[in-house]
């Protein structure tokens, strides 16, 4: 698979695929097929406690920063998780996604507060009517999309003032990507998954990305840096593909042994991961530039 750099620095797919076929794309397969690099049809209990650990770390940046419930859009809702979490605290959610597999499948009490079509369509739509969030959630989708830049200008249009845009995208074209492959633990970028994932960001270009769109960086964070297994032949889930499940499984383990600290060091300890290269996963925290 070819990749090309964008001007901002990130690398997408080249050719890019048309917007007919990546909605034909979603609709029809993403969810729907079990080998989803993102969902699965069902989660282990543990899996499930891993999913709200993450989410109610990412959660505490933003109610530091606003301490009243708001109004909530996710972005690419998928399976409804972080509408569920944010509901219980008193916000008022809406979810929106190509598919409404996920949310079906493991939070259909919030069907009322889903819509199912084009993103892009649902937000054009918003902007015109001049809605406005407090918060704004994208949890792996901006990899997802055509034109990552022009979502992101949407998007600042929707916030409210002090308004908060959480984005988590996977942590890719790294230089700890490139040591990996260069030295020969991995005898290709296993990272580049097309179609579903059509722009790569690392902790930089991610950064750059946000800034030139008019956001201002509050914090970023990375997760557990899966990828460290590679080092190893013994774990190295890309050459040996059977290794895949325990290396899932011991990143669950460890995440929700790290979630039983207090959640302002867990946030601090993958601040530093992120600012070094590492974490399978970044999440980026945004507000609109003054």
């Amino acid at each position: 698979m070819k990749l090309s750099e964008h001007e901002l620095g990130f690398l997408q797919v080249d050719p890019l695929p048309s917007l007919e076929e990546l909605n034909d794309y979603y609709e029809k397969s993403y969810y729907q097929e079990t080998t989803s690099s993102t969902y699965q049809s069902t989660y282990s209990e543990s899996e499930l406690q891993y999913i709200n650990n993450k989410i109610a770390q990412r959660a505490a940046v933003v109610l530091e920063k606003i301490k009243y419930s708001g109004k909530l859009l996710d972005v690419g809702c998928g399976e409804g998780f972080v509408l569920a979490f944010f509901k219980k605290l008193g916000w008022s959610v809406e979810g929106i996604d190509f598919s409404d597999f996920g949310i079906l499948n493991f939070n259909p009490t919030l069907i009322n507060q889903f819509e199912k079509g084009d993103i892009y369509n649902i937000l054009n739509r918003k902007l015109t009517s001049q809605d406005k969030y407090d918060v704004l959630w994208l949890g792996n989708v901006l990899e997802h999309v055509l034109d990552p830049v022009d979502l992101l200008e949407k998007l600042k249009l929707l916030l409210a003032k002090n308004g908060i845009l959480v984005i988590t995208v996977p942590n890719d074209a790294s230089k700890y990507q490139e040591l990996l492959f260069t030295e020969g633990y991995v005898e290709k970028n296993w990272w580049i998954i097309a179609p579903d994932h059509i722009s790569y960001f690392n902790y930089q270009t991610l950064q750059n990305t946000c800034n030139f769109t008019g956001f201002k960086v509050e914090q970023v964070l990375g997760d557990f840096p899966i990828d460290l297994f590679l080092l190893h032949k013994g774990s190295n889930y890309v050459s040996n593909k059977s290794l895949g499940k325990e290396a899932h499984n011991a990143r669950v383990r460890m995440e929700n042994f790290i979630s039983e600290n207090k959640i302002e060091d867990i946030n601090q300890f993958y601040s530093s991961l992120a600012k070094v290269g590492l974490g399978r996963d970044l999440t980026i925290f945004l507000s609109v530039a003054k």
